[in-house]
């Protein structure tokens, strides 16, 4: 008998080790998801705002839009772009960026490259009536946007 239990017991013992990991990697999930629902939200200047940037070579208008739930999304010369903002004082983070990944001619891709490295180099935001500021963090600017709403 005790010979023959052994491989018994390491099988139950390997059952409750998956069933524990499940649960701890169900639990980080959840409590990353919890995490993002209270930053969801705009700073009350940006939300509801739209910010062109006025520029040559690109394909279609590069613009950012900010909706009342922390998300983005817009066009960056060429492809369509989104993802969210994280606003925290005047801490403000663009956060999961995606885009649409068609090709368009080399300056339009020029345009897209330095619109979406701005928005992921972007540590804070200077706003006033008609224009926002993207800066990074030593207070530089990394581009200028026209409001457009």
């Amino acid at each position: 008998g005790a010979a023959t239990d052994f491989p018994y017991e390491r099988d139950k013992r390997m059952k409750h080790l998956r069933t524990a990991a499940l649960l701890a990697a169900g639990t980080i999930l959840a409590a990353g998801c919890a995490q993002t629902e209270p930053a969801a939200t705009a700073a009350p200047l940006l939300s509801g705002t739209t910010y062109v940037w006025k520029t040559t070579g690109a394909e279609t208008e590069p613009f950012i839009a900010f909706d009342e739930k922390g998300g983005v999304h817009g066009q960056s010369g060429c492809n369509g772009f989104f993802g969210g903002v994280k606003v925290e004082g005047d801490a403000v983070a663009f956060t999961n960026l995606g885009s649409t990944m068609k090709m368009c001619a080399p300056e339009a891709m020029e345009v897209e490259a330095r619109f979406m490295k701005a928005l992921t180099e972007t540590k804070r935001v200077r706003q006033s009536e008609t224009a926002l500021d993207l800066l990074n963090g030593e207070g530089a600017v990394l581009l200028t946007l026209e409001r457009k709403n």
